[in-house]
């Protein structure tokens, strides 16, 4: 007791003295003492067991050890060795002094010293792992790689979770040209009996290291089963699910990815950057409902996270929530400096959400924006039809053709069909023929102006023959389309050929067996042919399903 006193007075008076270091030996590499490697043998000696010394000369060694690492942080090593070596007098036992000792036999290039306190403390231990690891490590330095490998080796037989051992053999074997080596060390590493999911994160981060002689595309893979073990040891671990979920990603199985990142999250909620990677698994796993919800959750976290509401916006397209990815468009419009494809977006989601009103409203403030886009009126057209506001909707069409006179492209047989069946939803029945009749004389095979150019025919009972052979033709081109059936099937009622019709009107129910229209075509065709209980049956049915039911009802009663 009195003499641990003595020597801790005389550190105390030498606090400023600093011992010159000597160089380093000739041919010797320098030492390194950032090296993981290093960190990672130090770190393994912490958790070496040492005989029982007295506790108050435990806690003068731990107060000198703290000392010691203070100067040698600082640079002055020569007090950290002062220090150290008062540490080893209160505690011979304690392996980190030694390490630490040296630590310092190697930063001055006396690697023949180090070696001997090695040698000298393995002769007092029963767990040597840090220990022949160092000493491997020194032995490399040197340059002598068959003693470096000789005692990384002992070193892994004791302890197979110590990381640095897998280091220093990679580099002997990366310096003789065996690579294969390496890889038989990562079998090695992965049939070892280690309980602790961190000492198995720490081997897939080194292996991850060690190998550079494989494509990065097929490290991941081989690394992946470290972090598997390490989330089975430690099925509570957020951050050992996250480390599989990332390593998952890369290697490209996504489903596993997903599945390790989700509970990671579970586990805990905060963790930075999880749920973007969450997010891109589900969505290159094809699990985009998921994706979904956590990039939901990603936006409830940072509502301003615009690089987020452009995939939330796609993936809802995907899943036809068309209403939910307007709200997100909504908010990305209010996000940015909008362009007039953003207005287009918007109203063009509303229209497909079956919200022609909200549509209608974001045409406008497009229009409003951007005058001159002829797009933009053109879906102000489509929504004031899903209001049944047909005169307004032709006028809109109109305002679209003139804006875009002379472009081709946008004045083309979509456009013209469209806007021939404005013409006839407002009354214009001669215009909207003209209009379908251009669009044939443009396109010779579009089947839908065949279609409507003869329905429109047969509802106003003009040109029945012609409209025969129209839908005739089309049905050429989709024979199965019900909507074409049911057109034909119209044909023949009002040529007054009614089992022909009821031929045709049931093979377009059986495609759509709910659609009001082809159910009351055919109750009246089953009318016309006497069967009024059946007819009555079928337009009970039209008359449920339909928007205007009241016709329908009259002919009931």
């Amino acid at each position: 007791m009195r003499e641990r006193a003595v020597i801790f007075t005389v550190l105390a008076a030498v606090g400023s003295f600093l011992l010159p270091a000597t160089a380093p030996a000739q041919g010797f590499a320098p030492f390194d003492a950032s090296s993981p490697l290093i960190g990672e043998i130090e770190e393994a000696s912490s958790r070496v067991s040492t005989p029982a010394t007295d506790r108050r000369d435990r806690a003068a060694a731990a107060a000198a050890f703290a000392l010691g690492q203070h100067h040698e942080a600082k640079g002055d090593l020569a007090l950290a060795r002062q220090y150290y070596e008062a540490a080893r007098h209160a505690d011979p036992g304690h392996i980190p002094i030694t390490i630490r000792l040296t630590f310092l036999d190697f930063r001055a290039g006396l690697y023949t010293d180090g070696l001997d306190r090695l040698e000298a403390a393995l002769r007092q231990t029963d767990q040597p792992a840090p220990l022949l690891s160092l000493m491997a490590f020194a032995y490399l330095q040197t340059g002598k790689l068959d003693l470096a490998e000789t005692q990384a080796l002992r070193s892994l037989e004791a302890d197979p979770a110590l990381a640095a051992n897998y280091r220093i053999l990679a580099s002997v074997y990366r310096d003789t040209l065996k690579f294969d080596r390496i890889d038989d060390l990562l079998t090695r590493a992965l049939r070892a009996d280690i309980p602790a999911a961190p000492a198995w994160i720490r081997l897939g981060d080194t292996f991850e290291q060690l190998l550079t002689h494989h494509p990065e595309s097929k490290i991941a893979a081989l690394i992946l089963p470290f972090f598997e073990k390490a989330a089975t040891r430690d099925p509570d671990s957020a951050h050992a699910h996250l480390r599989l979920g990332e390593i998952a990603l890369r290697a490209g199985t996504f489903g596993p990815a997903a599945d390790a990142l989700a509970r990671a999250l579970q586990l805990e909620p905060r963790l930075a950057n999880a749920r973007q990677q969450l997010a891109y698994a589900l969505l290159a796993a094809d699990r985009h409902r998921e994706a979904a919800e956590a990039l939901e959750a990603l936006l409830q976290q940072d509502p301003a996270a615009t690089a987020v509401y452009p995939v939330l916006i796609e993936l809802y397209e995907e899943l036809q929530a068309y209403a939910k990815a307007a709200t997100h468009l909504e908010t990305w419009i209010t996000l940015n400096v909008p362009e007039p494809d953003h207005f287009l977006n918007l109203a063009h989601l509303h229209l497909r959400a079956d919200q022609p009103a909200d549509a209608l409203k974001a045409a406008d403030r497009g229009i409003d924006r951007f005058p001159n886009i002829p797009h933009l009126h053109l879906l102000r057209a489509f929504a004031l039809r899903q209001t049944k506001d047909h005169n307004a909707s032709l006028l809109a069409f109109r305002h679209a053709e003139n804006l875009a006179r002379g472009d081709d492209q946008f004045l083309n047989t979509f456009f013209y069909f469209e806007l021939g069946a404005a013409c006839e939803l407002a009354g214009q029945y001669e215009e909207a023929q003209r209009l379908f009749q251009k669009v044939l004389a443009m396109d010779t095979d579009h089947h839908m102006a065949m279609n409507y150019l003869g329905y429109m025919w047969a509802e106003r009972k003009v040109n029945l023959p012609e409209a025969e052979k129209l839908i005739q033709r089309a049905l050429q081109f989709d024979h199965d389309n019900p909507a074409y059936l049911d057109s034909l099937g119209w044909v023949y009622f009002q040529q007054g050929r009614y089992a022909e019709a009821r031929t045709y009107l049931e093979r377009a129910l059986n495609g759509l067996p709910d659609d009001p229209i082809i159910l009351d075509h055919y109750g009246d065709v089953l009318h016309k042919l006497g069967e009024d209980a059946q007819a009555i049956s079928a337009w009970k049915k039209a008359a449920d399903l339909s928007e205007t039911p009241e016709p329908i009802r009259a002919k009931i009663d």
